[in-house]
């Protein structure tokens, strides 16, 4: 099969919805693109700098990835605050992504706090998520209520030990999230009426597992009985500052730093969004869906950003895909449906 057309420029294909294609064979993501404005690092030091803690400054939420453990190294180091990280362990943190955590809070002499998800509750969650998925025919809910308790993790340290501020790491150029066109609805026109109460019965035992969750990991309650909803941050304390706000970031140039200076690692060609073990099921729904990966459409964006070479994301794409299958796999073999087929195979 002949493989299809891919921008000239970054490697959007032309499988992507609603992709179209100049005489130079740029795509029409590279032609619009515009990079984000930030507001600037003093800028940031000036809101930062506005509060001090009783006895610390600034919570910082570390998944053991590039980007936060940057942030954590900025804000005590660059920034001089005094800061307290929190890990969250949902039961499928990587354990690299851990290690990473652990040392850099150790050679920074950081306090952390890990909080983790009930492996149990989390299990069967994922359980539901996957079966949901197996009849609408692609992975959907798989990150379960993760950024909620994340958020909820970094409030309740900062309002325990009254810290003014979160310093949070939401990058603009790895924004995925607004891309709408993955929504379960184009799946549910499709699904046979007689796969529609199977349906029901597992949405309601999510929706369960979910408040469940959301009960023991402390969600502020008009949010534990919302199974599907986000927890939205406090105003007006702790305040919450978004780091990608404010200043331009080069990830994949910060690799080199954090590996001599904080004795960070990743995977060998993988240095992002390998925190999470269920990061494969995402991938795996843009591939079937857009004909590239998450990872891969982060890349291209950073590529239009002047941040990645067009080759070196080709490799990575390849390497990718050619591991997805087996990382899949074994996500349902680990909850106990290793008999069952991957969505939409």
């Amino acid at each position: 099969m002949e493989e299809p057309r891919t921008c000239t420029r970054c490697i959007v294909p032309e499988t992507f919805p609603s992709i179209s294609f100049d005489e130079a064979g740029v795509c029409s993501l590279c032609a619009t693109h515009r990079p984000p404005p930030v507001l600037g690092e003093d800028r940031l030091r000036e809101v930062l700098s506005a509060q001090k803690g009783a006895v610390y400054d600034c919570v910082v939420p570390v998944s053991g990835g590039k980007d936060s453990t940057y942030i954590l190294y900025y804000a005590t180091e660059v920034l001089g605050l005094r800061t307290v990280a929190v890990n969250y362990d949902s039961g499928f943190q990587s354990p690299l992504a851990a290690e990473n955590a652990r040392t850099a809070c150790a050679v920074l002499e950081v306090p952390l706090l890990v909080v983790s998800a009930n492996r149990d509750t989390q299990v069967r969650m994922l359980r539901e998520a996957l079966l949901i998925s197996e009849i609408i025919g692609a992975f959907f809910g798989t990150c379960m209520n993760c950024e909620v308790n994340i958020r909820t993790a970094a409030i309740n340290v900062a309002r325990r030990h009254k810290v003014p501020f979160i310093l949070y790491g939401s990058s603009q150029v790895e924004d995925i999230l607004g891309h709408r066109f993955l929504g379960p609805r184009a799946f549910l026109r499709r699904i046979p009426i007689q796969s529609l109460l199977p349906l029901a019965g597992h949405v309601a035992r999510y929706s369960l597992h979910s408040v469940r969750q959301r009960i023991e990991m402390g969600v502020p309650l008009w949010h534990r009985f919302l199974p599907f909803g986000n927890v939205p941050f406090p105003t007006p304390t702790p305040q919450v500052v978004y780091y990608f706000e404010y200043v331009v970031w080069d990830s994949l140039d910060k690799v080199a730093f954090l590996q001599e200076r904080l004795g960070w690692r990743s995977p060998a060609d993988q240095e992002q969004r390998f925190d999470c073990t269920l990061h494969c099921l995402g991938n795996h729904r843009w591939i079937r869906d857009t004909g590239i990966s998450m990872d891969g459409y982060t890349y291209s964006t950073m590529i239009r950003e002047g941040r990645a070479a067009r080759e070196d994301v080709i490799r990575k794409e390849r390497l990718i895909q050619s591991k997805l299958r087996e990382e899949c796999v074994e996500v349902f073999r680990e909850v106990g449906l290793e008999d069952h087929p991957l969505p939409g195979s």
